[in-house]
């Protein structure tokens, strides 16, 4: 399978947050938004297994950030895997959140001059689909209300160590160490003090 990003008019009430990068590239928890829909459909960073239909003016830069993703690229677009699903169609809140599609429907992204969100009404008129769960984010306090319970659950999936021996000779700690979680390029100065007991804390690579 193949993963296809692609933003909606309603990036725009996600801004200032859109203006320079698009919505999939939005931090949430642990990892972005891309990065989560990618995972849940088991697509890896390989080259040419993900891409993405954004806003034309983020282009230059996405592709910079991500040169393995084909942006806005119809070629890429009308490739035909060596095998297919069925065409389905996945809702969240009653409303279109993700289509398996063929090349054939795939290539009509870029043509609609009504925009993605009819391209999704008409491929729902199509195809079956049901009700999978999970949510939106509207705007970008969506984001801020939400990060905390998906550090948390980011924490739990990730199934990693907490903090070693050595690291925490060198730490201050306040609460259990299994939800403090240093990658082994950090830095920690002395006097830092980490305090978990409210959730857990993940201090990433080079910080």
């Amino acid at each position: 399978m193949r993963l296809c990003l692609v933003e909606d008019l309603a990036a725009a009430a996600l801004e200032p947050l859109t203006l320079t990068r698009p919505v999939h590239e939005l931090w949430l928890g642990c990892s972005t938004l891309g990065g989560k829909i990618a995972g849940a459909f088991g697509v890896g960073p390989g080259p040419q297994r993900r891409g993405a239909m954004i806003r034309s003016h983020l282009v230059g830069v996405q592709k910079q950030r991500d040169p393995h993703a084909a942006v806005n690229d119809a070629d890429w677009l009308g490739f035909t895997p060596p095998a297919i699903h069925q065409p389905y169609i996945g809702f969240c809140d009653d409303q279109p959140a993700f289509a398996i599609v063929g090349p054939e429907d795939a290539l009509t992204i870029g043509t609609n001059t009504l925009g993605v969100d009819s391209w999704f009404d008409r491929m729902a008129s199509l195809h079956p689909g049901d009700d999978v769960g999970g949510e939106w984010i509207h705007r970008p306090w969506d984001l801020v209300a939400r990060n905390g319970a998906y550090i948390e659950r980011d924490f739990r999936e990730c199934g990693l160590n907490g903090v070693t021996n050595r690291q925490l000779a060198t730490l201050a700690l306040v609460g259990p160490s299994n939800r403090l979680r240093v990658h082994e390029t950090a830095r920690i100065d002395p006097y830092t003090v980490f305090d978990t007991t409210n959730g857990p804390i993940i201090i990433g690579p080079n910080v």
